[in-house]
């Protein structure tokens, strides 16, 4: 192989060599500086013992069909070219180090973390065989490790070489001297020869690096090549599992399908590992013992037996109370409110209840007042052992209510032996709201805001001013307070008076308590309408410190992260979202919303599907993300009967507006579209980065470039700059090649940059 310095020579000016990294059998790989952009990027010399059998114009040929692989877990092809005889292609600089260093230095990672780096080589594998581009070369040398995220390189090089130098598809290890493949994680089919090598060749090698991230060895470590084709083709490798102990079943499982010799009996796709590795994540719950195990909970909506039926919201009230109480205990895994309460007068048995929610333990109970006594039944069952644990009756006035709630909680801890720190402890007896008939009228108050309607938030108002007048400054009537006024300016009533009210009211809950979940939730939403996405993320990030539980603020921050570019933020709370309330729609649209913003469209559509099942008729929302995603995919036929399913008068919704939106435009019927555009819609919509970005996307298929990009710009400056998403999204194709474009993705990137720092 020629010098540095020839090779300098022979690529000209165009690229400036710095440093050789270690490359493979067929390259030679350096870091460099592309001389015109001033960038660093990998060139990749093939080397001479291949280089003098290639068709230079083939490999170029081959290289562009893989260029067109445009995903955040895929490091993409950049150009391909020829220095004298030696073809070259080259990908952009990865900071860090690959998975197979990353083995060396530390060995296996534990497993959440294991987890996450197979997530995301299967989301590369899921998108690239839709593009139908097998890669045929997975390796722990060709995932690259950066921060938080992995990436695969070389997609489609091994099937570029081979074509390149007239290898027919059936080629075998040894034919031209030079292997495609890797030996230790080739799939049997591959290492034969097979003809009809398809995309199931590479979830075998993914399953053998799993193998060796959980274990530290590849299947068949240690043998001579030889023997290690041969036990690729006849040999079954030795359970994960022994290998290392406590694995989740279900993850070992998944790896030895991978494993399979027969190609069918392997997952379908990499999208079904995908979301398998999904399933795992949720499930899994490491505690300081290192141990596996889980200890989660539902609190079922106690009944109300009372005489007044009007006493509804006191039980509600109690349920929510506990499930606050218990959520603040970090050894235990309860389900939220939203979930526990879609089983309110549920006729199912315990053990179905229990099989929905993916818990072992249900709590269930009855209130009964009557005028100032109070009775609460309670019982603790383990569903899997079909066991009553504990059960226990409280009699006593209203003014025990809170002791009741304690012991009810303090009786949870004893029975499943859990150890709570000091702090926790302190959680459990605190009283927020001391005095009895302000907290009655909290209770009531947030009934009322749960209705979501106008009516509601103004009759919580109402209980609430009045329990300020009873109890005096209180930080969590205060907050609460806050989110009514919030409330109503969200439903549209007196916008700038109610926000103004809102940010008032939360302001003092945050002077009474620094640390208000209300306060900052407020805070939060307020920062997020002006597009300032840093100081709203800040403001979510404490009410979670203080809230682990708090789904909803769990969901809204994992959409601040996304519009700020940050999947790998918002992941790990949808994840936990999904574990803790796995049964509300909206965690599955953020879930899906998740995968768009990655390009994984297919894995979207599998979470849209169980949103549907959840909630029918589907909610505006799932039917715009649903139509976001199948557009994403080309599918203009099936975006279309999806959005004419829509009720008559369904525009008066924002998402629903959005959605005939994008049938219009995809269509062409784009004079239908501006219809739909009217001055008060798009005065709302130019405050909202999320919807500036998609009406961008309308202008950009109708062929009306500066509108595109006058709203583009909105986008990016109002509090989306995902930059990623808009790189791959179909709908902004035709905007790619314009200046400003570029521009505005500098300045997304400079702002995703900004909100990491």
């Amino acid at each position: 192989m020629a010098s540095q310095d020839d090779l300098q020579r022979a690529i000209g000016n165009a690229y400036t060599l710095e440093r050789e990294l270690a490359g493979g059998g067929m390259s030679r790989v350096f870091v460099a500086e592309e001389v015109q952009l001033g960038r660093k990027v990998v060139v990749k010399f093939v080397a001479s013992e291949a280089a003098s059998a290639i068709s230079v114009e083939r490999f170029r040929r081959e290289i562009r069909l893989v260029a067109v692989l445009q995903h955040p877990h895929i490091v993409p092809v950049l150009a391909a070219g020829q220095a004298t005889d030696t073809p070259y292609y080259t990908m952009p600089y990865v900071e860090g180090e690959s998975l197979h260093a990353r083995l060396e230095r530390t060995g296996p990672p534990a497993v959440d973390v294991s987890l996450s780096i197979l997530r995301d080589v299967a989301d590369a594998l899921a998108y690239a065989h839709g593009k139908g581009v097998i890669h045929r070369d997975i390796k722990p040398g060709n995932i690259l490790l950066t921060g938080t995220a992995a990436v695969v390189t070389d997609f489609g090089i091994a099937k570029a070489l081979q074509q390149s130098i007239g290898l027919p598809d059936d080629a075998t290890l040894t034919q031209s001297g030079m292997s495609v493949g890797t030996p230790e994680y080739m799939a049997p089919e591959q290492a034969l020869g097979d003809p009809n090598v398809d995309h199931r060749a590479d979830l075998y090698a993914f399953g053998c690096v799993a193998y060796e991230l959980l274990t530290g060895q590849s299947p068949f470590a240690g043998r001579s090549l030889m023997k290690l084709v041969a036990a690729h083709l006849m040999e079954a490798p030795a359970p994960i599992d022994s290998a290392r102990e406590a694995l989740p079943r279900s993850l070992a499982a998944l790896v030895m399908q991978c494993l399979e010799k027969d190609p069918s009996l392997r997952p379908e796709s990499a999208a079904a590992i995908s979301h398998a590795l999904a399933h795992v994540t949720a499930n899994l719950l490491v505690t300081t013992s290192g141990q596996s195990e889980r200890r989660s909970i539902a609190v079922l909506p106690f009944r109300n037996l009372s005489p007044d039926p009007d006493v509804e919201y006191f039980a509600d009230g109690v349920t929510e109370e506990i499930i606050a109480d218990l959520s603040a205990l970090s050894a235990l895994t309860v389900i939220s409110r939203s979930s526990a309460m879609r089983f309110k007068s549920s006729s199912r048995d315990l053990r179905t209840v229990a099989r929905e929610l993916d818990v072992r333990y249900l709590l269930e109970g009855s209130v009964r007042r009557a005028g100032n006594t109070l009775r609460v039944s309670a019982q603790l069952v383990d569903t899997t052992a079909d066991a009553n644990l504990w059960s226990e009756r409280f009699d006593g006035s209203l003014d025990d209510v809170f002791a009741i709630q304690e012991r009810i909680a303090s009786s949870i801890v004893n029975a499943l032996r859990l150890r709570l720190s000091p702090e926790e402890e302190r959680d459990i007896r605190e009283r927020p709201i001391a005095d009895l008939r302000a907290y009655d009228c909290y209770l009531r108050a947030r009934h009322e805001i749960w209705r979501f309607t106008r009516d509601g938030a103004e009759r919580a108002i109402a209980l609430l001013e009045h329990g300020l007048e009873v109890a005096g400054d209180n930080a969590r009537i205060l907050g609460t307070l806050a989110v009514a006024h919030s409330l109503l300016a969200t439903l549209g009533v007196d916008v700038a008076e109610n926000g103004a009210q809102a940010m008032r009211w939360a302001q003092a809950a945050v002077a009474i308590d620094p640390e208000s979940p209300q306060g900052h939730t407020v805070m939060g939403f307020v920062a997020l309408s002006g597009g300032d996405l840093i100081a709203s993320a800040t403001s979510f990030t404490r009410v979670l410190a203080r809230e682990p539980a708090n789904m909803d603020v769990a969901l809204v921050l994992s959409n601040v992260y996304l519009c700020a570019g940050h999947a790998e933020k918002a992941e790990p709370l949808l994840r936990r979202c999904a574990e803790l309330d796995p049964l509300l729609p909206v965690t599955h649209v953020m879930l899906a919303y998740l995968e768009i913003m990655r390009g994984q469209y297919e894995a979207a559509l599998i979470h849209y599907q169980r949103a549907f099942d959840l909630e029918q008729p589907p909610i505006p929302l799932s039917v715009w993300g649903r139509a976001m995603a199948l557009s994403g995919l080309g599918r203009v036929e099936e975006v279309s009967a999806l959005v004419n399913a829509l009720p008559p008068g369904a525009e008066s919704d924002p998402h629903a507006r959005m959605a005939l939106a994008l049938n219009h435009a995809l269509c062409g019927r784009h004079d239908a579209v501006l219809a739909l555009m009217t001055p008060e819609f798009l005065a709302m919509a130019s405050g909202q980065g999320y919807l500036a970005r998609d009406i961008a996307g309308y202008h950009a298929l109708a062929g009306r470039i500066t509108e595109a990009l006058d709203w583009l710009e909105r986008a990016v400056r109002g509090g989306f700059y995902n930059y990623v998403y808009l790189g791959i999204h179909r709908n902004y194709g035709a905007l790619r090649s314009h200046p400003r474009y570029t521009a505005l993705m500098q300045l997304a990137k400079s702002r995703c940059a900004a909100f990491d720092a």
